[in-house]
């Protein structure tokens, strides 16, 4: 869906580190430019940004958790 909507999607990430024995977290960027549907209103073709940090929980059988904090525009 965000690939489809954003014609030139790129994440850059910025950190990534251990939390305890089995969570793993990332803070990252994504830009692009809004050309396609998807994100719920028609596509302006102007440039997008978001910026996360996304917390994993892993155990035996890989991902088991994940959760999310995003900010969008600046």
């Amino acid at each position: 869906m965000l690939r489809g909507a954003i014609s030139d999607l790129h994440f850059t990430v910025h950190d990534v580190f251990g939390a305890g024995d089995d969570r793993v977290v990332a803070r990252w960027t994504s830009t692009g430019r809004h050309t396609g549907e998807g994100l719920g209103r028609p596509p302006p073709g102007e440039p997008v940004r978001s910026d996360g940090i996304v917390i994993f929980r892993v155990d035996d059988a890989g991902l088991a958790e994940q959760w999310s904090a995003v900010q969008f525009g600046r």
